[in-house]
C-alpha cells in the first residue's frame, strides 16, 4: 500500500470514530433531555401542588404584613364584594389574631352548626364576610351562649369586646342576609332566638315572638328599607336604610324596647331617596330635621 492509499485509510478509520462518538454523545443528549424532560414535569407537577396548596398561605402571609392598612384598601372593600385576593367560594372567613392575622377558619357553604376549624375554638378576633351573607359565631357548641352576628365586610371583633364575643367563639352559622333583621341586643350580640328576620318585603310583621317590645339594633340589608312601629302598623315610627342601626339611635327615635311590628320594602336607590342627585347627605338629627345634600365632587 502507498503512502497515499494509508492515509486515506486513515483519514477513514477516524471519520467512523469521529461519527460512532457524534452518534454517541446525540444519545446522550437525547437521553439526558428525556430525563430532564421527565423530571422538568415532576418539578412542574410539583410546583402546580404546592402553588396549589399555599395559596391560603400566601394570603395569610400578606395578612401578616406589616402594611395592613395599605392592604385593606384592596383585600376587602365594598361590604366585602369580590377584589382579586379571596377565592370566589369562600362566604366566610375568621382569623385567630385582628388585622387578618395567624391561623384561620373558611367556610365556603351555608350552614348552621359549622366546625369553627382551623382558627380554634375561642380564638377568633377578626372576620370577613362575602356580600349579602351573615357569620353568626356562638359563644358555645349546638347555638348556644351569646351570639354575634356579621355582615359584608370586615369586622375587627376587638374593636367592640363587649358586644363581638373576641376569643370566645365555638360554632357557627353562615347564612345569606335578610332584607331586614332586629336584635335583641346592640351590634347584633344576641342569645338564642333573640333576633327576628323580615324576609318577605311588602308583609307586615306584627307578631315578633320573643322579639316583642326588645328590639335594640337592626340591620338592613342593600336595596331594602325597614320601618318599625310602636304598635301594630302604627303609633310612633320611623324608617331606617341600609346598613346597621344601633341602640343609641332607636332612643333617640323612641323605639328602643317598644317595637311591635315592622315592614321592609324595596330601596333600590336607597339613601338616595332623600335627595335623588345627592353624593352626601347630612341631617340635624338621625335621619331627621333639616339638612344638607351635596351633588357634586369637591373641596
Amino acid at each position: 500500500m502507498g503512502p497515499d492509499a494509508a492515509r486515506r485509510g486513515a483519514r477513514a478509520r477516524g471519520a467512523k470514530k469521529v461519527n460512532r462518538g457524534a452518534r454517541a454523545r446525540r444519545g446522550t443528549r437525547i437521553e439526558a433531555s428525556a430525563i430532564c424532560a421527565a423530571r422538568a414535569w415532576a418539578c412542574v407537577m410539583a410546583l402546580a401542588t404546592a402553588v396549589n396548596a399555599s395559596v391560603d398561605v400566601v394570603s395569610a402571609m400578606r395578612a401578616n404584613s406589616s402594611a395592613s392598612g395599605a392592604l385593606g384598601n384592596n383585600y376587602f372593600s365594598d361590604r366585602g364584594a369580590w377584589d382579586g385576593y379571596m377565592d370566589r367560594s369562600v362566604l366566610a372567613r375568621a382569623w385567630q389574631h385582628f388585622d387578618r392575622a395567624g391561623r384561620f377558619s373558611t367556610w365556603t357553604r351555608e350552614g348552621n352548626g359549622l366546625s369553627i376549624g382551623g382558627a380554634g375554638g375561642d380564638k377568633i378576633s377578626s372576620v370577613w364576610v362575602k356580600d349579602g351573607y351573615r357569620l353568626r359565631l356562638w359563644q358555645h357548641n349546638s347555638g348556644k351562649g351569646l351570639s354575634g352576628t356579621f355582615y359584608g365586610g370586615y369586622s375587627n371583633l376587638n374593636y367592640n369586646p363587649h358586644d363581638h364575643i373576641p376569643d370566645q367563639a365555638s360554632d357557627a352559622d353562615v347564612e345569606r342576609e335578610a332584607p331586614c333583621t332586629i336584635f335583641e341586643h346592640d351590634r347584633g350580640l344576641a342569645s338564642a332566638g333573640g333576633w327576628f328576620d323580615a324576609r318577605d318585603v311588602g308583609v307586615l310583621y306584627s307578631n315578633l315572638g320573643s322579639m316583642d317590645n326588645r328590639v335594640d339594633s337592626l340591620y338592613v340589608a342593600p336595596g331594602y328599607k325597614c320601618t318599625l312601629y310602636k304598635d301594630v302598623g302604627e303609633g310612633t315610627s320611623k324608617t331606617y336604610y341600609p346598613g346597621w342601626h344601633m341602640y343609641h339611635e332607636l332612643v333617640h327615635d323612641g323605639l328602643r324596647d317598644q317595637v311591635s311590628s315592622i315592614k321592609v320594602e324595596h330601596a333600590p336607590t336607597g339613601y338616595l331617596e332623600f335627595a335623588p342627585n345627592a353624593k352626601a347627605i347630612a341631617w340635624q338629627h338621625f335621619q331627621r330635621g333639616e339638612k344638607v345634600a351635596w351633588s357634586e365632587t369637591g373641596r
